[in-house]
């Protein structure tokens, strides 16, 4: 159950970061170009950590 809440909070950290991006994109300020290089480096670690998660259970899938 804690594995589970633990996804879920990094799912939704991985929303957040996608729509931050989406919001500095919008944005022409060199401080925009900025943030959207930090957002796209919070989701990619997001997705990383989400991809982690899914081949942990589906390992211990295999386990039983």
């Amino acid at each position: 159950t804690a594995q589970l809440a633990t996804g879920v909070r990094q799912y939704n950290e991985m929303v957040t970061a996608a729509a931050q991006l989406v919001s500095s994109a919008n944005a022409d300020s060199p401080l925009a170009v900025m943030s959207e290089q930090r957002c796209r480096d919070e989701l990619t670690g997001a997705t990383d950590r989400l991809m982690g998660w899914a081949q942990a259970f589906e390992e211990l899938g295999q386990l039983r």
